[in-house]
């Protein structure tokens, strides 16, 4: 368990540091979480495929700790909160007029998106992480491929 936890500590500090770059760099969060996903999503079919077992000590630092605390997937659903709560809030509760103008409807006021980065985020993650993961696995044969071949020569 201390291997877990402490690979997931360094994994969302890398996380952080590089989705406060990037919201830095490029004003929003999409992108900046969508490579860190995708990037992770890699490492991880590359670690699986190479590391099998699925109790070896190096796999849960490196993937369940180190590569499940960098991935952010979590964070794709809950952008998709700020419409969904907006909406709900817009009827107002009990018949009770909505406090939201209308430029505020779906407004996150900590992230400052529509929330329409959630709507296109979430598949775009799903479909690219499986395919990054597919990647990884492929990369992983490769290298076993690479590794045996020399091993014969």
């Amino acid at each position: 368990m201390l291997l877990v936890f402490l690979g997931g500590a360094l994994g969302v500090l890398i996380s952080t540091l590089i989705r406060v770059q990037g919201l830095r760099l490029i004003g929003y969060e999409a992108l900046p979480l969508l490579l860190v996903n995708v990037v992770g999503a890699t490492l991880l079919g590359v670690l699986v495929g190479l590391i099998p077992d699925a109790k070896d000590q190096r796999r849960l630092f490196l993937g369940t700790g180190l590569l499940g605390g960098f991935t952010s997937f979590s964070a794709i659903p809950a952008s998709l909160f700020p419409p969904l709560k907006a909406v709900a809030e817009m009827h107002g509760t009990a018949g009770e007029p909505s406090t939201y103008s209308t430029e505020e409807i779906g407004r996150d006021p900590v992230l400052d998106h529509t929330g329409l980065e959630g709507l296109i985020l979430a598949p775009v993650s799903l479909l690219v992480g499986v395919l990054a993961a597919a990647l990884g696995l492929w990369l992983a044969q490769k290298m076993i491929d690479r590794r045996q071949a020399g091993d014969q020569s």
